[in-house]
């Protein structure tokens, strides 16, 4: 089974994020759920578990066969979709703010993009299959 990972802006974890990952789980898993860790960092703030968080989803990224990103996203997002283009991974941008314009780099070649929750769905599985 393919592993994707779902970046997205940490005031987006508790709104469409839930959605879109509910949908992509149906098929491919997971590969790491930040938004735990971060509620965590919430309680107890600390360089350590900064450390921690950042490591482990740049790891991740690294590690997941399809990148998804929902837009619009923070600086941390936006890191995470330069490592998940460096390291030549396939990636779906889904934008459905029509937030892209303000992000230069979203431009680049190879990548998908939707403002659509169907043909994001079309789009993973197609990408889950190859």
């Amino acid at each position: 089974m393919k592993r994707y990972y779902l970046a997205t802006s940490t005031k987006a974890r508790h709104g469409l994020w839930k959605d879109v990952k509910a949908i992509l789980e149906k098929h491919a898993a997971l590969e790491l759920d930040w938004t735990v860790m971060f509620d965590n960092y919430l309680k107890a703030p600390s360089d350590a578990l900064r450390k921690t968080i950042a490591s482990s989803e740049i790891a991740c990224v690294k590690s997941a066969d399809i990148f998804v990103l929902l837009l619009p996203g923070g600086y941390g997002t936006m890191v995470e979709f330069g490592a998940a283009y460096a390291a030549g991974k396939p990636i779906i941008v889904f934008d459905p703010y029509q937030k892209m314009g303000v992000y230069h780099f979203l431009h680049l070649p190879g990548l998908q993009v939707t403002d659509n929750l169907e043909e994001l769905e079309s789009k993973f599985v197609e990408l889950c299959e190859n």
